[in-house]
């Protein structure tokens, strides 16, 4: 809605990121119309553009401390909705800055074997005694020690971006660099656990701080990720964050495309005796109870990364939480994390996500509800 952009504004964001896969729900005239609200309202954005490069380039805020710069990107987008450069005759195409995987599900050694023999069974493909890789359903898989994705980044994607974090290293004091990835390693089946963040994430974000950028944040999955302090050989120690969860979140969606509501019919029609009637908010209900209803969906950390120069001296991590079980004016707004058990759970799983991810120990200290990192 047209509002929303004023009323960030009013909040105090200047600078915000547009890849992701929402970003052309409502096709193109909606992603133009996005735009052009943020610029009416003065919030600067990357990420989104009328032409490749723009989607793919970096945008700059203007601050009192210096310019700030943000390169914006997706890895988890609808087809389609990237951005195209023109190629011969071909016209490029209005769009997202998006990076593209490859897919591979690392399976037990019995399970590989016995999804080999049903490609054998129906394609007459992979019909060895030991395969090393198979595909079913579109899907590649192959025997490992135990269950979990990897992906590949295009390498010509790749180029690209740490072209245009070099760039925004030239023309600003302080590089953002920000990907949407619902990607996830371990875990990621089990909707009773927060989603873990991707292995690919780590060279991105290690490539993309070497190449330039100060800060470098994952948005996508509704729960708290892992955090690292990295120390790039050329740049010194620079902050990772690998899942900030949400800041607001809505119980109450409207407006919903047609097509959710298509894709959604099963799910009406087990929750609904007469799913004809349903509104928007008896969708809505059920999606939420059938994903994200968990605590950790209502928590996250406000963080603050100080400088001395330019090299980190500390991360302050504020906790956050947003009415989970509150009546629904006020479940989503983000207030101030104050009960200890609330407090105590924020920080745990960050801790906890930071070594499953197979990350350094955080240098993390408490005091009155604050948590402290340093290099």
């Amino acid at each position: 809605m047209p509002a929303v952009a004023h009323d960030l504004k009013a909040m105090g964001f200047s600078l915000v990121s547009r890849a992701n896969n929402h970003a052309r729900d409502f096709g193109l005239e909606g992603m133009r119309e996005t735009g052009r609200w943020l610029d009416e309202a003065g919030i600067v954005h990357a990420g989104a553009g009328e032409t490749h490069g723009a989607a793919r380039g970096p945008q700059y805020l203007e601050t009192g401390a210096g310019r700030v710069a943000l390169v914006s990107l997706a890895s988890t987008f609808r087809p389609t909705t990237e951005s195209l450069p023109a190629a011969g005759a071909a016209p490029g195409r209005a769009g997202i800055s998006a990076l593209h995987l490859s897919t591979v599900v690392n399976v037990p050694p019995r399970a590989a074997a016995a999804l080999a023999q049903a490609q054998c069974v129906l394609t007459t493909k992979n019909c060895g005694p030991s395969p090393q890789q198979g595909e079913l359903f579109g899907r590649k898989f192959r025997p490992a020690a135990g269950y979990s994705y990897e992906y590949g980044m295009d390498s010509a994607d790749l180029a690209e971006i740490y072209r245009s974090i070099r760039s925004a290293q030239e023309n600003a004091d302080f590089v953002i660099v920000s990907i949407h990835a619902h990607q996830c390693s371990i875990h990621c089946d089990d909707d009773a656990v927060p989603f873990g963040a991707a292995n690919f994430l780590k060279q991105l974000a290690h490539e993309a701080i070497d190449s330039g950028a100060d800060l470098f944040v994952v948005t996508g999955n509704h729960n708290l990720g892992p955090i690292e302090i990295y120390e790039s050989p050329t740049r010194g120690y620079r902050p990772i964050f690998y899942g900030l969860g949400n800041f607001f979140w809505s119980d109450i969606q409207e407006l919903l495309p047609h097509d959710l509501v298509q894709s959604n019919r099963a799910l009406l029609a087990k929750a609904w005796r007469d799913p004809a009637k349903a509104t928007d908010y008896d969708l809505t209900a059920p999606l939420n109870q059938a994903s994200f209803a968990h605590a950790f969906t209502f928590q996250t950390v406000l963080a603050t990364c100080r400088f001395d120069g330019n090299q980190l001296s500390q991360v302050e991590l504020h906790p956050i939480e947003l009415g989970y079980g509150s009546v629904l004016s006020e479940s989503g707004i983000p207030r101030l994390a104050t009960d200890t058990v609330t407090v105590d759970s924020i920080f745990r799983q960050i801790v906890d996500q930071t070594a499953q991810f197979g990350l350094p120990r955080l240098n993390i200290t408490y005091a009155k509800g604050l948590a402290v990192i340093r290099p």
